[in-house]
C-alpha cells in the first residue's frame, strides 16, 4: 500500500512544511520513470498538471495546464508520453485526509506556495536525466463541508 503524503501546504510551521515537502518530492522522484519514446525522441522539458485534492486525500481530477518543451514541434507521440506518465504518477497519489475547517469565515483567503527541487537521479536504463519537480497550491474551501478540497499545480521537468 500507497504511503499517505502529509498535505504540507496546510502546515503553519515553516520547517515542518518543508520537511513535508522534501517528503512529497521523495515520492514523486521514486515513482517517475521518464519515458523511453520521449527519450528516444529526445523531447524534454516542463509540464504542469493541475490536481484536485479531495477531502479524505485522494486526488479526484488531473489535467495538463502547461507544456514547456522547448522550440520546435516535438512528435506527438513523445508528448503523449510525458503527459501520461506525470498523470500515471498524480493518480497514485493519496494525502492525509483534511481537517475540517473550524473558521466561521466564508471568505477564507487562500493559500499558496511554490516549491521547486533540484532532482539529478531520475534515470532511464543507462541514461542519467536532469529533472525538476514542484508544487504551487491554492487552498479551496466547499462551504457546504467545511472541508478543503485542494486544487494543487504540480510541474516535473524531464530533461534528455
Amino acid at each position: 500500500m500507497l504511503p499517505l503524503l502529509p498535505r504540507f501546504w496546510q502546515l503553519a510551521d515553516s520547517a515542518e512544511r518543508m520537511d513535508a515537502t522534501e517528503v512529497f518530492s521523495q515520492y514523486f522522484r521514486h515513482f517517475i520513470q521518464y519515458p523511453a519514446l520521449a527519450l528516444q525522441a529526445g523531447v524534454g522539458g516542463t509540464l504542469y498538471a493541475l490536481l484536485t485534492v479531495l477531502p479524505d486525500g485522494r486526488v479526484g481530477g488531473i489535467s495538463i495546464t502547461r507544456r514547456d518543451l522547448g522550440a520546435g514541434a516535438p512528435p506527438v507521440k513523445a508528448v503523449m508520453a510525458l503527459d501520461a506518465e506525470l498523470q500515471r504518477v498524480a493518480w497514485q497519489l493519496r494525502f492525509k485526509p483534511a481537517l475540517p475547517r473550524t473558521d466561521t469565515d466564508s471568505t477564507a483567503i487562500p493559500a499558496s506556495t511554490d516549491i521547486a527541487a533540484e532532482i539529478t537521479d531520475i534515470t532511464d536504463q543507462t541514461e542519467s536525466v536532469e529533472s525538476n519537480d514542484g508544487i504551487e497550491v491554492t487552498d479551496v474551501t466547499d462551504a457546504g463541508t467545511r472541508s478543503a478540497v485542494d486544487t494543487v499545480t504540480i510541474f516535473y521537468r524531464f530533461g534528455p
